[in-house]
């Protein structure tokens, strides 16, 4: 499965969300240097006033290469998930499942590549990814944070990725 561009879904999602005065917020990347009002629009996340995003004008770029390794990686999972024979081989390659989703879901979100919608787009890419591969995240909500999601995040970008994969991986069990 090929990581594509969220541009499309994200403007389908907030079209009718922006700023009548600033109706190209939608689908457009931060940086977008046909929208004057993106080309040095600048980002930060609230309860993370330590949060440094993307400039502007490296989030193109940088989501290409996203794209890139996100296909790169999920088609590594699928190859090991399709060869997996034994109960552990499958735990194996779930593992590596949210392993790829925590690094994904944490780069998008370095990225911060949308005016606004960043976390939505961020945890609507987690269930897309989850459900492609037989996943079903029970618990994560696309239209609120989870739990913890802004320590798991924090913890992520400084090398402890336990939490957030931990975040990930309970959501894909059904609630009691």
């Amino acid at each position: 499965m090929a990581f594509t561009d969220t541009r499309p879904l994200h403007k389908r999602l907030f079209q009718n969300l922006t700023p009548s005065h600033e109706p190209l917020y939608a689908g457009r990347y931060r940086g977008d240097p046909r929208v004057s009002y993106l080309v040095n629009y600048s980002v930060r996340v609230s309860g993370d006033p330590d949060f440094k995003a993307a400039l502007p004008h490296w989030v193109s770029g940088l989501m290409e290469g996203l794209a890139r390794d996100l296909t790169t990686s999920v088609s590594y999972y699928e190859n090991k998930a399709a060869a997996a024979n034994t109960s552990a081989d499958a735990a194996a390659a779930l593992e590596l499942l949210v392993k790829i989703l925590a690094e994904g879901l944490a780069a998008f979100l370095l990225i911060h590549p949308y005016a606004n919608g960043n976390g939505h787009m961020a945890r609507l890419m987690v269930w897309i990814l989850a459900l492609a591969h037989g996943h079903t995240p029970y618990t994560w909500p696309v239209d609120e944070r989870p739990p913890g999601w802004v320590p798991y995040l924090k913890q992520h970008r400084v090398g402890n990725v336990t939490p957030l994969e931990n975040l990930i991986l309970d959501s894909f069990q059904p609630p009691a």
